[in-house]
């Protein structure tokens, strides 16, 4: 059953609940609920600590970043965790975290630290519009940063991204190449409801604008690129499949005239080992020649 449930689902399963579960529901939400605004507040505590270094008057910035990775490497932790501590920390203040984490969102789950992550990067006066998106849709913080990603300018799946790490082995190699593109077959037959479904409500003209037109041209560039480069990898495995075959031929053919080489079949060496035992008429003649 799936728990991506509309507020009128939720409400309608908890009256069909037994008087013990609707106790206990109710009692798990308030323990989760103070769960994720401890969770959320530490964060942001430990953020306005780390922001004591950057307003340091007797450091310099460089001494600042420096001070940062000494503080990083004896947390055990990365510098950009440290940085991304800091900046929700300056972004909001306590008391506007308190009030959007006790809000919870229409499937019952709250919002965390990673999604304030994600929020900071954007306008103050666009914040308060995308919580109650996320809300709406219930979105995870990953989920939240792909929304932020596709309506920023001109970043939209432009650039290539890094280079990825090529493994060294050609098992390896193949084995990444294969959960990659099977990774991506699901992806993509699990799209194909929801696109076919896509802005047929009357009520979805409200979320197009130029912006989303512009990532769906860009989307599709995208997608015949992807094509293009799977069929040149199409060919190139087939044509790694027919020297793996012909080096495969190769070795059994050698291994095979190795077999039957003059070496092979010389007589098998005398093996090592006690000298028999004489029968006793052996011994007998042998004793009587003394």
């Amino acid at each position: 059953m799936s728990t991506e449930l509309t507020v009128k689902q939720r409400n309608a399963l908890f009256e069909d609940m037994d008087p013990i579960t609707k106790q206990v529901a109710m009692s798990g939400i308030e323990k989760l609920q103070k769960g994720f605004k401890a969770d959320l507040l530490v964060r942001y505590d430990v953020g306005e600590l780390i922001n004591k270094i950057f307003t340091a008057n007797h450091l310099d910035d460089n001494q600042k970043k420096e001070e940062l990775n000494k503080l990083a490497d004896y947390w055990g932790q990365t510098s950009l965790s440290l940085y991304d501590l800091r900046n929700v920390a300056i972004a909001f203040t306590r008391q506007f975290l308190v009030e959007q984490v006790e809000e919870g969102m229409s499937n019952g789950n709250y919002l965390t630290w990673s999604h304030f992550r994600e929020l900071q990067k954007v306008k103050e006066t666009k914040r308060l519009g995308i919580l109650k998106k996320v809300r709406q849709n219930n979105l995870s913080a990953k989920e939240l940063a792909l929304e932020l990603q596709g309506n920023r300018e001109n970043t939209h799946m432009r650039g290539g991204g890094r280079n990825p790490g090529i493994p060294k082995t050609p098992i390896a190699m193949l084995q990444k190449l294969f959960t990659t593109v099977q990774q991506t077959d699901n992806y993509l037959v699990a799209l194909q409801e929801p696109l076919e479904t896509l802005f047929s409500q009357e009520d979805s003209e409200a979320s197009v604008d130029n912006k989303l037109i512009e990532n769906i041209a860009t989307t599709m560039e995208r997608v015949d690129m992807t094509i293009e480069n799977l069929q040149k990898t199409r060919s190139h495995l087939d044509a790694v499949r027919s020297k793996a075959m012909h080096l495969s031929e190769h070795t059994a053919m050698a291994a095979k005239k190795s077999g039957d080489s003059p070496e092979e079949s010389e007589a098998p060496k005398r093996k090592r080992g006690r000298p028999k035992k004489e029968n006793a008429e052996e011994t007998i003649e042998k004793s009587d020649e003394f």
